[in-house]
């Protein structure tokens, strides 16, 4: 296996900032580091890095990230062309400290790697935390070795999340639905990653498949279904109306319905 090739599993670190190692570095001559005021100039190859460097990135990032601001993109231009950045939140994907925040989508061009670029982006990333009054900052990779590297400048492993496979219980490759579960399935996770958290009602639940996903993410997945449901009832955990659920009020920290 190769550096920074892709892992079967998110491998999560926390960086309280007051532990970074600092790694000092001077910008060769034609590089400058620049934020969002040069983005309209840069964002064809942005979005084209982007899409190379992650393979299934689609869905629009600006703004939609948890503690976006207006400053949160870190770019590095050589010579006012755009060879790599990575994005800063004062929000987090995994709990609700307003004390934490994250670093997404580190890139760079890969004909400019091994230059020590992402050590520049991490650096400033940490820098800019600090400004905005952080305690620390997590990171999500799964890229093989890269959470090594994020180690030795400081940043400690938290756990890491098993990428769940898109063949869930439900989705027998011999159904004639079996595609429109696995495109669900690809978007229903990405969203369970960024919000689930918490006791999780899952309304509707039927067999529970969705419980491989929400495994790491929630600290209890609570199924509800109807008394008449033709679904095998062994993981339903309430028989109940979605109107009525039986659970008290404000007992859940998310709902899937």
């Amino acid at each position: 296996m190769k550096f920074c090739d892709e892992v079967d599993k998110y491998l999560i670190l926390k960086l309280f900032l007051d532990k970074y190692k600092d790694t000092p570095y001077t910008l060769k001559a034609g590089l400058q580091i620049a934020g969002s005021e040069v983005r309209e100039m840069i964002r064809k190859d942005e979005k084209r890095l982007l899409k190379f460097c992650f393979l299934h990135w689609s869905t629009p990032y600006h703004g939609t990230l948890k503690g976006w601001r207006k400053n949160s993109p870190i770019y590095i231009l050589s010579h006012g062309h755009l060879i790599g950045g990575l994005y800063v939140c004062d929000g987090n994907e995994f709990d609700d400290d307003k004390r934490w925040g994250q670093l997404h989508y580190f890139f760079v061009d890969p004909q400019f790697r091994g230059n020590g670029y992402h050590r520049i982006l991490f650096g400033e990333g940490v820098h800019k935390a600090r400004s905005w009054g952080l305690e620390g900052v997590y990171i999500n990779t799964d890229r093989y070795g890269l959470p090594e590297v994020y180690e030795r400048w400081g940043a400690m492993f938290w756990k890491d999340i098993p990428k769940a496979s898109l063949y869930s219980k439900h989705q027998n490759i011999r159904s004639h639905n079996w595609l429109v579960y696995r495109i669900h399935d690809e978007g229903l996770i990405k969203v369970l990653r960024r919000y689930a958290s918490g006791v999780l009602v899952d309304i509707g639940c039927g067999e529970k498949p969705y419980a491989v996903y929400t495994k790491e993410l929630v600290s209890k997945h609570i199924g509800v279904d109807h008394t008449n449901t033709k679904h095998d009832r062994t993981n339903t955990d309430i028989l109940a109306s979605a109107y009525n659920t039986t659970l008290p009020d404000s007992s859940a920290d998310t709902v899937l319905c």
